[in-house]
């Protein structure tokens, strides 16, 4: 998700990360490794318990904790009821449970978040503000918005069990 917010520099693209412990190795340390500067990031969190991968699970209809997934928001979507909304579009990384024609394309993903950007006028100020940048309970996204949960480690061996 990182590499998406540095190839579109667009102060409309907010976005939360929420790390997971999937695999051997994942702690909140791990996952303040890396945080990221990008002020567009809005939250970026710690999730020791999935609890928040587990809600988006069953809004996704997955069959396990959702990590590695990008969900992409319009604007104007609104959180008010427990479970979130459905995204506008969303890929994952899951080699079981999720549909196979949504696994990650990078330039898929990209071009989908730019699709939703080049809908907004230029002119558009997103504040980065919990409330709007975040899709969270009775939050309304404001700009394109792009959720993640995700592993904190990077060790490539563990990751192929997903």
């Amino acid at each position: 998700m990182l590499d998406l917010f540095k190839k579109i520099q667009d102060p409309r693209l907010t976005g939360l990360i929420v790390w997971v412990p999937m695999v051997p190795g994942d702690d909140a340390l791990a996952a303040s490794d890396l945080i990221s500067p990008d002020k567009r990031l809005a939250m970026q969190a710690w999730d020791g318990s999935r609890k928040l991968g587990d809600t988006f699970a069953k809004a996704l209809r997955l069959n396990r904790t959702a990590w590695d997934v990008y969900l992409v928001y319009k604007p104007g979507v609104q959180w008010n009821e427990e479970m979130p909304p459905e995204p506008t579009f969303w890929m994952h990384q899951l080699s079981k449970g999720a549909d196979p024609k949504l696994h990650l394309d990078p330039e898929k993903l990209q071009a989908e978040v730019q699709m939703l950007l080049n809908e907004l006028p230029r002119s558009t100020e997103v504040p980065l503000t919990k409330n709007n940048a975040v899709p969270a309970a009775n939050a309304t996204t404001s700009g394109a918005n792009v959720t993640t949960s995700s592993s904190s480690t990077s060790d490539s061996s563990a990751r192929q069990s997903r």
